[in-house]
């Protein structure tokens, strides 16, 4: 048994010496009635709003800050001095008082076709996750991003310069995370196998001591025989540093069995955690921890956002 000088919750067995007549009992987080708390109310979401993204809260601010991920019907046509491109996801902004009301400000700072005013960051990517540093000793760092083919440097969350991250991540189609853990940075992204039925979905992991240079991603994560693999799938995992070790809510895709299809099913969540980031434990048995809603605007999957945090007491 190990000693740690952190808090435990127990979700291994790192610091339990033994347990009798004792299991460990999963419980749900519990969904605010008032779900869906942003929705699609502007032109260049009506294809896609998506929780691909990161939820902040700032106390120097007293705000609560959301990057999520849009898409218009057919793809976002930008002009650059280059010439026009086609975006076919879009980084945008939200923010909110209290978590549950939530506005988009203006605050979009390069030109977006005809709108006059939009709250479109970034024209690429694909679910940005962001840390705030505010101690970085270049302000121009102070935010630190990446999801995608990218990642990059704010000074404020809202102008953005990013970089190719495709060397390190190479096909990265889900939600990034990045923690800052045990003096490197990890991100998970996804990694890709391949099976009779097209792509096998896998975490994958690449690290960095400074947020420029990042090594090649490896694969820390599948799912098993137990799970169903290949009909069940990790798309996803979310992670957060929790003391002396990293909590992960795992997104799980379960496949309609139809031979020569690898995109219909649904999605729902489980627990795991790690102390290396390399290796991970099930909690409580693989036990579901946020699920669908049968018949609701959620049913056919959830999504965690790219980490968890603490207000007032509240997960």
């Amino acid at each position: 048994m190990e000693i740690s000088e952190y808090p435990q919750l127990f979700l291994d067995d790192v610091s339990v010496a033994r347990m009798v007549n004792l299991r460990r009992e999963l419980q749900a987080p519990v969904k605010h009635p008032g779900n869906p708390l942003i929705v699609q109310d502007k032109p260049w979401e009506k294809r896609m709003l998506n929780f691909y993204g990161t939820v902040l809260y700032e106390p120097d601010r007293k705000k609560f800050r959301c990057w999520y991920l849009a898409r218009e019907e057919d793809g976002s046509i930008v002009d650059r001095p280059e010439g026009p491109i086609t975006a076919e996801y879009l980084q945008c902004y939200a923010e909110s008082d209290d978590g549950l009301r939530w506005t988009k400000p203006p605050v979009g700072w390069e030109k977006f076709g005809a709108y006059d005013g939009h709250n479109v960051l970034i024209y690429s990517g694909h679910g940005l996750c962001v840390l705030r540093e505010p101690d970085d000793s270049d302000p121009a760092k102070c935010y630190k991003g990446a999801g995608g083919p990218f990642f990059g440097f704010s000074p404020d969350g809202l102008r953005w310069t990013v970089r190719d991250w495709k060397s390190a991540v190479g096909k990265n189609d889900t939600g990034t995370s990045v923690v800052r853990w045990k003096g490197e940075y990890l991100a998970f992204v996804r990694n890709q196998a391949q099976w009779e039925g097209g792509v096998l979905r896998e975490v994958g992991l690449t690290t960095s001591r400074d947020f420029e240079t990042w090594t090649p991603k490896t694969a820390v994560f599948k799912t098993d025989d137990i799970d169903g693999s290949p009909w069940v799938q990790p798309y996803g995992l979310s992670v957060t540093a929790w003391g002396d070790c990293l909590i992960g809510i795992l997104w799980v895709f379960h496949l309609d069995k139809i031979p020569g299809q690898n995109r219909l099913g649904y999605i729902d969540t489980q627990l795991v955690t790690s102390r290396d980031g390399r290796s991970w434990t099930r909690v409580a048995d693989r036990a579901t921890f946020l699920t669908p809603t049968p018949g609701a605007w959620d049913r056919a999957g959830t999504w965690a956002g790219t980490t968890m945090f603490v207000k007032d007491d509240r997960v």
